[in-house]
């Protein structure tokens, strides 16, 4: 068995024509291309120039909301910041544990708890005696011991903080995702 190859008969002036017009084509997205990059910045840079010679405090322009001070830059400044106000309310402030009863700082930021219990009266009382302030429908249980020396006997005038646990799985959490948990049981800071 013999193979040949056969080649096309394809006349090159159609190949060339061929080219020469995809060459057009592509001169042309290119130029058209090169003058939508270029336009935009030339714009911005002649009109930015003028705003920031007109749009500032203060103006007559400004004041009045005309020409290039239309307005729509100074309405995005203050919806701006709305959102950043509104953005800084939503955020909790830490409690600041340490700084004596952690207990009361706790209780006189977040609602009273479903559940304020402590092995302060078992008997036999545990060598370590803690305090568990109980949110089981927010996942949050705030572990405190007493604020004093270990195994001295109730009542306990403060409380510091041991932690902060989920009672699902008694995982520990952070105190602000505990806060970011409680949501609007807590006060904001």
């Amino acid at each position: 068995m013999v193979f040949s190859w056969k080649t096309p008969q394809v006349r090159s002036d159609k190949i060339l024509n061929a080219l020469v017009t995809k060459m057009r084509l592509r001169t042309k997205i290119l130029i058209f291309l090169g003058w939508a990059t270029v336009l935009p910045v030339m714009l911005a840079l002649a009109i930015g120039s003028q705003i920031s010679q007109t749009c500032i405090p203060g103006n007559p322009d400004y004041e009045k909301g005309v020409g290039f001070c239309s307005g729509n830059g100074r309405k995005d400044e203050e919806r701006r910041k709305a959102a950043d106000k509104a953005e800084k309310a939503k955020k909790l402030e830490p409690i600041q544990f340490g700084t004596g009863d952690d207990a009361a700082a706790w209780l006189s930021r977040c609602a009273p708890p479903e559940s304020d219990t402590t092995t302060a009266y078992d008997d036999p009382r545990p060598p370590i005696v803690t305090r568990f302030l109980s949110y089981p429908s927010k996942s949050v249980r705030v572990i405190l011991v007493p604020n004093g020396p270990m195994g001295s006997p109730p009542p306990y005038s403060s409380w510091r903080l041991m932690g902060v646990t989920d009672p699902g799985n008694n995982q520990p959490i952070e105190p602000k995702e505990a806060l970011r948990r409680m949501g609007d049981s807590c006060r904001r800071g």
